[in-house]
């Protein structure tokens, strides 16, 4: 992981781990069956890529997926 040369993450490597962290959330709650929780992160993660909500689970699972191949 790049840190900038005080020792600090920069903006876009601090955006892509809030990202990391929410998609995994999601992830985590999904297989624990909390659909709401699971949601919720996974919403986060759309509204980080600034990609909109999708109104139906399969979409907002495919949004998910087609937004983090666009992550570098």
């Amino acid at each position: 992981m790049a840190a900038c040369a005080a020792g600090v993450l920069t903006w876009e490597e601090g955006l892509r781990l809030v990202r990391r962290r929410e998609r995994l959330l999601g992830e985590a709650y999904n297989n624990l069956g909390q659909r709401d929780e699971e949601r919720r992160h996974l919403q986060r993660v759309l509204r980080l890529l600034d990609m909109p909500e999708p109104t139906t689970t399969v979409g907002l699972a495919l949004g998910v997926g087609r937004g983090l191949l666009r992550l570098p």
